[in-house]
């Protein structure tokens, strides 16, 4: 399923009462426990969705050859010159 801007808004998936922090935030959980891993990803997409990035890509951008690994032309990335975490989730 392709994941678009308005389906966001259709679902609250960014809401904080409703969406993805309430399985990643302590904040929102409301008492709710959930796994490590699904925390995890829930937090990774959350950052993605709100960064506007909507494609789905297991290698993140990157092309792979008989031996070697590029980056895809047009592959999205983060500015690695920040600091902090850059909203990296570990896992």
């Amino acid at each position: 399923m392709e994941v678009t801007e308005q389906l966001l808004r259709n679902h609250n998936l960014l809401d904080n009462e409703r969406g993805l922090p309430i399985i990643f935030s302590p904040l929102f959980a409301k008492g709710m426990r959930f796994d490590e891993y699904i925390r995890s990803d829930a937090e990774e997409l959350y950052h993605k969705w709100c960064m506007r990035v909507f494609e789905y890509d297991m290698l993140h951008g990157l092309l792979l050859a008989s031996r070697t690994a590029k980056i895809k032309k047009d592959a999205k990335h983060r500015d690695a010159r920040g600091y902090g975490n850059n909203d990296l989730v570990v896992g």
